[in-house]
């Protein structure tokens, strides 16, 4: 056994790793950061490529750096075939795709495919579905993207004004083909990608919290005047903002004794609402309790792949609200944690929250908190 053992890690001591990856924050950094300690941690070396500039669609060069002293880096120029030829020189023997945000669809599939090394690719949204990566339009007009505004919009932002649907998928469902693994963080999510590229075996790899957190809701929360709802981090409108404020104009027309708070760094600030500000992610539980938060809203206009911040709430004690969209959506009916509405039209999902938020302060609906609260426990870190 203590032979296998040293095998074993001499064969991860010779791993070298090529990732490719956005130059983006949010959950996708997160992600890679404690998947590279998890997956990577005896890996002789690992290197990211970055698309340059970043938060662009159209890439003009690249960035390689070592993952692990990321001031070694060097500017390269758009040039896959040289990129390949560098693999022998890095000596590298595999590839992990974070993402494939802002490289050129084409060039990247043919260097994946043609790299000769085994690559894994995981699915942090629906890029490789179509460039309007969050499918906040959540795929209604695919049928005639190429007559329809906002598609034709998201593939001109893209660089791809002159491609179809058709052509763009045709390059995706080769990556997805040519993978060793495909990995995504929920059910949810693959069986989206698989309603498009049903052939994909999809393995689920839910994420797990690597911060420190804590069960910090008091049952006083839910008894207090006024009471507290929350939504946790940006709060912009794929994470549901419309909603917030749809509530917001309830609660001051109804005279409800409610507390709006945005917590998290939001530059602009809508009056009926209280803004705590930049918070550190390993405080978040603290944070929650600070402000006596006694119900946390997820209320996304798109379908999550995941959802963090609901993880985040529920693994500190305290019920989530979202619409009927979205992986939260699944995490909150399986465990009976919180709240799911219907919001299949606007009139449906105004009526819905209106209802909700006027139940939620009787002694009925407080008394509903706290035990959509106690059932949070039955979600544990590293489920879906």
């Amino acid at each position: 056994m203590r032979r296998m053992t040293q095998q074993a890690q001499a064969r991860a001591g010779s791993r070298k790793v090529l990732c490719l990856t956005l130059s983006m924050g949010g959950g996708t950094k997160f992600f890679l950061e404690d998947y590279l300690q998890r997956e990577y941690a005896n890996a002789a070396e690992i290197w990211l490529l970055r698309p340059l500039p970043a938060h662009a669609y159209v890439t003009k060069s690249l960035m390689l750096y070592d993952a692990r002293q990321p001031e070694h880096c060097v500017e390269l120029p758009l040039d896959f075939g040289r990129l390949r030829r560098g693999l022998d020189e890095l000596g590298v023997t595999e590839i992990f795709v974070n993402h494939l945000f802002g490289f050129p669809q084409e060039a990247v599939a043919d260097f994946l495919l043609q790299s000769g090394r085994p690559y894994t690719l995981f699915l942090h949204d629906y890029y490789l579905l179509c460039p309007h990566f969050n499918l906040s339009c959540q795929a209604r007009d695919c049928a005639r993207a190429a007559a329809t505004p906002h598609c034709q919009q998201a593939f001109a932002e893209a660089g791809l004004a002159d491609w179809s649907l058709a052509r763009y998928r045709q390059v995706m469902h080769r990556i997805l083909q040519g993978a060793a693994q495909v990995l995504a963080p929920t059910s949810y999510a693959a069986g989206i990608v698989r309603s498009v590229y049903p052939d994909i075996a999809i393995t689920v790899r839910p994420h797990r919290l690597t911060i420190p957190l804590a069960h910090t809701f008091q049952p006083a929360f839910a008894q207090a005047e006024p009471l507290t709802i929350a939504m946790l981090g940006v709060m912009w409108e794929p994470k549901g903002e419309s909603w917030f404020l749809y509530l917001r104009d309830v609660v001051a027309a109804e005279k409800l004794p409610v507390r709006l708070v945005a917590i998290g760094e939001n530059r602009k600030r809508e009056p009926g609402i209280g803004y705590t500000g930049r918070y550190r992610r390993e405080e978040v539980s603290q944070v929650l309790a600070q402000a006596q938060v006694a119900v946390v809203l997820c209320p996304s206009t798109f379908p999550e792949t995941y959802c963090y911040t609901a993880s985040e709430a529920m693994l500190s004690g305290y019920p989530v609200l979202s619409m009927n969209l979205g992986a939260q959506a699944v995490r909150i009916l399986q465990h009976d944690a919180g709240w799911v509405l219907p919001q299949d039209t606007r009139a449906q999902g105004e009526a819905a929250l209106r209802a909700w938020v006027e139940h939620l302060i009787t002694h009925e609906g407080r008394q509903e908190i706290l035990i959509k609260a106690a059932h949070t426990q039955r979600f544990v870190n590293g489920m879906e």
